[in-house]
């Protein structure tokens, strides 16, 4: 499922300058998606139960590798364990608790680090995910209003349920950030200005896109695309997804204890 903003513009382009546009827009969205791991926490399979399903992805620091996703997806979880015997879920990771890991969260804005091992990511990523790594320092720039964001993600709509796995399909789009505050920015999704990379089918306007909580999101900037935030919420009235930023995080406060 891929998608941006600009069908007016795009209307206007000849057949080989739509086919250029899709093939760059496509890349783009492709390479993103590459960052982006489903999440899932439930029961086991063999004893059924609700599915909770979100997206994460994961960055290297000075001082190792962490998972980022969103704080109320962990805040669920830790609900569920109290009463119910759950598998945490990440990638291609055997089930672990991510509790015991936390290295930093902060419930307003709704992010969370979690530890994991080098030999994790290895296993996480299997040749065929990436992970962010801060080139441009930290924290992570700032984006401001008409930016492009590119989000990723694994909504629950694209999910699938076997008897002995859950698969999750991918949502990737490019979007222009359309207002931005001090920890978070907005990206309005206008259903009649959406383009299909792929030539497929757009998503209805009312479609859920419940578990992209969590998903990356980076900057396009010139030969760079930095990891700036991840999705928090998507509000269905307003068709407005919402980003929790990175920067301002203090790089100090996120602390180790695994082995390394």
């Amino acid at each position: 499922m891929e998608q941006s903003q600009g069908m007016t513009e795009f209307r206007s382009l000849s057949s080989s300058e739509k086919e250029r546009y899709r093939s760059v827009s496509r890349s783009l969205v492709e390479m993103v998606q590459r960052y982006a791991f489903p999440l899932f926490f439930a029961p086991p399979l063999s004893v059924g139960g609700k599915i909770n399903g979100a997206t994460g992805c994961i960055i290297r620091l000075a001082s190792g590798p962490f998972i980022i996703t969103a704080n109320h997806v962990l805040v669920e979880y830790e609900k569920r364990i109290l009463t119910e015997r759950l598998n945490w879920q990440f990638g291609r990771l055997p089930p672990f608790d991510p509790l015991p890991r936390v290295a930093w969260r902060n419930a307003a804005r709704d992010i969370v680090f979690i530890e994991i091992s080098e030999q994790e990511v290895v296993e996480a990523c299997n040749d065929i995910s990436l992970v962010f790594s801060p080139v441009r320092g930290w924290p992570p720039p700032s984006p401001s209003q008409d930016q492009v964001a590119l989000i990723s993600g694994f909504p629950r709509i694209l999910r699938e349920v076997g008897s002995s796995e859950i698969s999750a399909g991918p949502y990737s789009a490019l979007f222009r950030i359309t207002r931005s505050g001090e920890d978070y920015f907005y990206c309005q999704i206008e259903q009649e200005e959406l383009i299909c990379f792929d030539g497929g089918s757009l998503p209805p306007p009312d479609a859920d896109v419940g578990g992209l909580s969590g998903g990356p999101v980076a900057l396009m900037l010139p030969l760079d695309y930095p990891l700036i935030g991840i999705v928090i919420e998507h509000n269905p009235a307003y068709n407005l997804l919402k980003v929790a930023t990175l920067s301002g995080i203090p790089f100090e406060e996120i602390r180790r204890t695994l082995p390394v």
